[in-house]
């Protein structure tokens, strides 16, 4: 994986680093706490959530830990996430869920997992109390409520929009 630092004088590219994560892992997103230390890989391989030590000045990555992205066993290929200073959410191509975490100082404790109201869950929007779920198999976007706890709601909405991979907020 590599890392590069934007000149916003210029509009170039300088890259940092160049990281290797664990042979198999298949890092498909990454997503960064808000203090901005420590990034959560969804690893589409091995089916893993894996936490990583970030060094801005460097632009390196070390591993802390890694758990598994669901409970349902494979195949699964986990693919979009989201990290809040407190959870972290990734959805589940396989398990057709998304998974909620609790970040427990550089480890994920597993809070349980919700169905993604379609099929092959790809992106995951947050939007102010619930996140946006881009099912694409089954052409659907789906709300789901996030509760004080980081553990989510059943679907309660969901709109057709054939092909979603994506969501974006304004």
């Amino acid at each position: 994986m590599f890392a590069y630092r934007l000149d916003t004088a210029d509009g170039t590219l300088e890259r940092t680093a160049v990281n290797r994560l664990r042979p198999g892992s298949g890092p498909r997103h990454l997503a960064f706490t808000p203090a901005g230390d420590l990034v959560f890989s969804a690893d589409e391989l091995s089916s893993t959530v894996t936490c990583h030590r970030y060094d801005a000045a460097t632009g390196t990555l070390v591993e802390l830990s890694r758990v598994p992205a669901t409970a349902a066993g494979l195949p699964n290929q986990p693919g979009g996430i989201v990290v809040s200073d407190r959870f972290v959410w990734v959805t589940n191509r396989g398990a057709e869920t998304v998974a909620a975490f609790r970040i427990d100082g550089t480890t994920l404790v597993p809070l349980g997992e919700t169905p993604c109201g379609g099929g092959r869950p790809r992106g995951l929007t947050p939007v102010p109390g619930h996140l946006l779920v881009a099912n694409q198999h089954s052409g659907t976007l789906a709300v789901l409520p996030v509760r004080d706890s980081g553990v989510l709601g059943e679907p309660v909405a969901t709109a057709s929009v054939p092909s979603v991979v994506c969501a974006l907020a304004v």
